[in-house]
């Protein structure tokens, strides 16, 4: 927080509706202390952390999105050769 407290008067806004480039990924920071807006080809979901570790748990960890990557990547490989 303090980091982006002092980073953010030196860049510039971004517009809400400029979509990241392909291949790109967008990340915003919320209020909430973990919670993070996760902006990728044409989809938008929230990265969170547990409860437990201050966290609201609204969306998957980032180690969560890490396993769901390499699974899904590895199930889609596996139908794509089958």
């Amino acid at each position: 927080a303090i980091i982006a407290a002092w980073v953010e008067p030196y860049l510039p806004p971004v517009p809400a509706s400029e979509a990241p480039a392909e291949g790109c990924v967008r990340v915003t920071s919320t209020d909430a202390k973990f919670t993070t807006i996760v902006e990728s080809s044409g989809h938008s979901f929230l990265a969170d952390e547990p409860l437990k570790v201050g966290g609201t748990d609204l969306g998957p960890t980032p180690y969560d999105l890490l396993l769901s990557a390499l699974g899904t990547c590895t199930a889609m490989t596996i139908k794509l050769v089958a």
